[in-house]
């Protein structure tokens, strides 16, 4: 999938039992569910339980709309990203492939 492809991770959509889980209000958001080794994701400092709200400045409802918004992603474009860790919001950029 493009998630994998350009950004080095494995993605999935925050369900209710997740964002319960995890602490976070809402449904919206994508999580991280594995991250490839030396990828872009890895080398962006994401993590597994990862959620990822905001992809370059749009936000995310769950992972199609993150495959949409990765269609048009050049390699080695660098997006601006922001997740939700521990219930705190982090920036960072992603650097695709």
């Amino acid at each position: 999938d493009l998630a994998k492809n350009k950004l080095g991770l494995d993605v999935q959509d925050l369900t209710k039992d997740l964002a319960d889980a995890l602490g976070i209000q809402g449904e919206a958001g994508v999580v991280v569910a594995g991250v490839e080794d030396k990828g872009p994701g890895e080398e962006a400092g994401l993590r597994r339980s990862d959620v990822i709200v905001y992809f370059g400045g749009a936000r995310l409802r769950n992972v199609r709309s993150l495959g949409l918004a990765l269609k048009d992603i050049e390699p080695g474009a660098h997006i601006a990203i922001i997740i939700v860790r521990n219930r705190a919001l982090y920036r960072t950029v992603l650097k695709s492939r």
